[in-house]
């Protein structure tokens, strides 16, 4: 899936109900390279948004999202 920074704003604004994307950029963690990512200015904050490139940053992610699920608890 190709993705530019106002396709992850797009899916953004379609996941969270309310949020109003002012602006929005390219981002890249260094030359890693495993995602797609984009900083999104809403109102209140600067997002980033990512979605990965390859099932390894996949699972990355969901790693990532388990942690936080985790320490949200």
């Amino acid at each position: 899936m190709a993705s530019t920074p106002l396709t992850l704003a797009a899916l953004a604004t379609s996941a969270v109900p309310g949020l109003q994307v002012f602006g929005v950029r390219g981002h890249s963690f260094g030359t890693e390279g495993a995602f797609t990512a984009a900083v999104i200015a809403s109102e209140d904050a600067e997002l980033i948004v990512r979605v990965p490139r390859s099932s390894a940053a996949e699972v990355r992610q969901s790693c990532n999202l388990a942690v936080l699920e985790a320490g949200a608890v």
